[in-house]
């Protein structure tokens, strides 16, 4: 081994204990055969078990960034059918006539041109419901 410096990687544990020994004036006489070998084979061991934890730490971040943006669509979801199950309830509560009837949803004089629905019956119930809530409130 050379006394130059080298960042690169190595390969092996036993490449990375053979220029660690060599760099402290300690060559192989001091962990001859099977000690070297086996210090090597830890070293490779506990490289792969890093490697792994490390893929499992990208795994686990993947999946919670899905479920966070699972989450914010979800609550996306929600919102929308909060505001539809109260322009029902609005409906159901609030619309109705006079006479406590089946409220309709309609401009009178009645026209084919006047019957709302879809879109337009949304636009109509947010501005009703926006006319009857209290100053203030939500």
């Amino acid at each position: 081994m050379s006394d130059q410096r080298s960042d690169a990687p190595l390969a092996t544990g036993a490449e990375w204990l053979a220029r660690f020994l060599s760099k402290r004036g300690m060559g192989a006489c001091i962990c001859e055969g099977q000690e070297i070998h086996a210090a090597a084979n830890e070293i490779d061991r506990l490289r792969a078990a890093v490697q792994h934890e490390s893929d499992c730490v990208e795994a686990y971040r993947a999946q919670a960034e899905t479920m966070i943006r699972e989450r914010d669509e979800l609550r996306r979801q929600l919102a929308e059918a909060e505001l539809d199950a109260g322009r029902y309830r609005w409906l159901r509560n609030e619309a109705n006539t006079a006479r406590k009837c089946d409220p309709m949803v309609c401009i009178y004089p009645l026209d084919e041109q006047d019957l709302i629905d879809g879109d337009r019956l949304d636009i109509a119930i947010d501005a009703a419901m926006e006319l009857t809530r209290p100053a203030g409130g939500s």
